[in-house]
């Protein structure tokens, strides 16, 4: 099995355990994901930042409502040493979070598609647009970082 498998393989048993009526729950939803041990968190929340950014940038990652995780996901990009990459995501969220809306208000909002300047704000589109490059072109291997915290800590 490769390292991309290994992570591949742990995140589909994730996201088995997710029942679809939780998508719009945060509580449900949060309370599943923070019961999961912490290498198993990091691989959710950094799999679904990575491959939505990598994707369709980190407006798709917002109004996908992956970003209702965002904070959690910068703390894993922390955990695991990406930390380059971690500034990136906590400037785009502060661009999407300009009314600075608590953490679990603003998961809500996420969850709910309550942000309009998501879809309304065309002076967000740039620079998030410029975060998106700056995330594929920072020079952090963030899934080697992931798989070398994991094979330490699962």
């Amino acid at each position: 099995m490769s390292d991309a498998s290994f992570i591949e393989e742990q995140y589909e048993d994730i996201i088995s355990g997710i029942k679809p009526e939780w998508v719009f729950k945060q509580e449900q939803l949060s309370e599943y994901l923070l019961a999961l041990p912490t290498w198993r968190q990091a691989i959710y929340f950094i799999v679904n930042l990575d491959n939505q950014v990598f994707n369709g940038g980190f407006h798709q990652y917002f109004t996908n409502r992956y970003g209702a995780f965002a904070q959690e996901a910068i703390n894993a990009l922390i955990m695991i040493g990406a930390t380059d990459t971690a500034k990136i995501v906590k400037r785009a969220y502060q661009l999407v979070n300009a009314a600075n809306d608590a953490p679990v208000v603003f998961q809500e909002k996420i969850l709910k598609k309550r942000y309009k300047n998501l879809i309304t704000d065309e002076d967000l589109f740039e620079p998030l647009n410029q975060l998106d490059k700056a995330y594929a072109n920072n020079g952090e291997d963030v899934m080697e970082m992931l798989l070398n915290f994991i094979t330490g800590n699962s």
